[in-house]
């Protein structure tokens, strides 16, 4: 009864090591694979540079070390490789946990690689060596850990994690209240730095009708920006260069009538009608228009667009992203080529197609397949021509085509 009450116990402090080791190894490994991909992305460089230095802390929460996902079943197959060692002691304490791991590490990198692809993953060959890496790691922490055991010094491996918790906790609170500081400090100069240079040669430029100056600006900021830290967040310097920059090259672009000039704002801004480079253009074209530059600055629009509807001048329409003055001129003189811009010009076109009962017409619509059909239903409904629905190339819209047809 006794030997049996033993046995009893020492299967529970088993069970007990084994919980305990495989926490120590999960947590550290996690932690640790954490730390990696974060540095990777360089969140942790920003976060310090908002001041942010408690963010070393924030890797001791479990609901983030448990988004490793390659950590679940490492953590089984370690429990098990180590329960089995700890039965049989001697070195199964390595071999065991060592076969276990390898195994449950390769159906866990399986398994979420074909089955659990987590949703904000990197590719396919970057998961998969997050996981060997893991692997790895929780190889690494095991070995080590059988170290201890095999030498039955197990209690001051636990001792040596709390302490390693404490100084983690107490360093990474340290180190980065330092780091955060001098972070703060580059970021206030580098900032300090723009904000005095970039409006001096804006100003330059201007004055000296020059965008080459504006182009030294872009290059002053580029080869600051490379004297500080990686990671430090540049969001305010950047958006304030950048606004000078818009502002040096559109208004030497107005003053020297080049439309071209605005396109240099795309490498900021990206394009559109509504872009900082769309913008730019449509400035130079209502300060230079010559027959309107009396007119106030509130009028200027009303007043090429009347002349452009009067010399039907679509052109002018275009310049002033004025898609419904675009397309009455189009409409008026029958010509698609003037109805506004490519992937908007299908209700133009489809009027115009209707006026003149051209069928062929359609197909100069540029916007997608669908337009084209609706088009081409249209103008056979207008003729009453139910030949035309087969120049439809989608069957069910065909179909569709046919059927108003059939129930006239």
């Amino acid at each position: 009864m006794e030997l049996q009450i033993q046995k009893e116990e020492k299967k529970k402090l088993i069970f007990l090591k084994v919980i305990l080791v495989a926490f120590f190894v999960w947590f550290l490994s996690s932690l640790l694979m954490t730390i990696i991909y974060e540095v990777d992305r360089m969140k942790i460089s920003r976060a310090l540079s908002r001041g942010d230095f408690l963010v070393f802390l924030r890797f001791l929460d479990p609901v983030r070390l448990s988004k490793n996902p390659f950590g679940i079943p490492l953590t089984v197959g370690l429990m098990i490789g180590f329960y089995l060692g700890l039965r049989k002691k001697g070195k199964p304490l390595f071999i065991y946990p060592i076969i276990s791991l390898f195994v449950f590490g390769i159906i866990g990198i399986y398994l979420v690689l074909t089955i659990e692809k987590p949703a904000e993953a990197p590719s396919f060959f970057g998961l998969l060596f997050f996981g060997v890496i893991t692997l790895f790691v929780f190889l690494f922490l095991s070995f080590i850990s059988s170290i201890f055991f095999y030498f039955k010094k197990e209690g001051l491996l636990f001792k040596i994690f709390i302490g390693f918790l404490t100084l983690l906790i107490a360093g990474g609170g340290i180190m980065g209240k330092v780091l955060s500081d001098e972070f703060s400090l580059e970021k206030a100069k580098f900032e300090k730095i723009i904000k005095e240079k970039t409006p001096f040669l804006k100003e330059e430029a201007i004055n000296q009708k020059s965008p080459e100056i504006c182009e030294e600006m872009e290059r002053y900021y580029e080869e600051e920006k490379q004297k500080i830290p990686q990671g430090i967040d540049v969001y305010d310097a950047s958006s304030f260069f950048r606004e000078n920059y818009r502002v040096c090259i559109e208004e030497i672009a107005i003053t020297l009538n080049d439309e071209l000039l605005c396109k240099e704002l795309e490498k900021f801004f990206g394009w559109g009608p509504g872009s900082p480079a769309g913008q730019c253009q449509k400035k130079v074209f209502l300060q230079n228009f010559e027959k309107c530059k009396e007119v106030e600055e509130k009028l200027k629009e009303d007043c090429i667009r009347a002349i452009a509807l009067k010399t039907r001048n679509a052109e002018f329409c275009r310049k002033l992203y004025d898609k419904d003055c675009s397309d009455t001129i189009a409409i008026e003189t029958n010509n698609p080529e003037d109805c506004y811009g490519k992937y908007a010009d299908y209700e133009c076109i489809t009027q115009i197609a209707l006026n003149n009962q051209e069928v062929d017409l359609c197909k100069k619509i540029t916007w997608q397949r669908g337009m084209i059909n609706f088009c081409i239903k249209e103008v056979a409904l207008k003729i009453g021509d139910p030949k035309l629905c087969e120049m439809i190339e989608d069957s069910r819209s065909r179909e569709g085509c046919y059927k108003i047809f059939e129930g006239r």
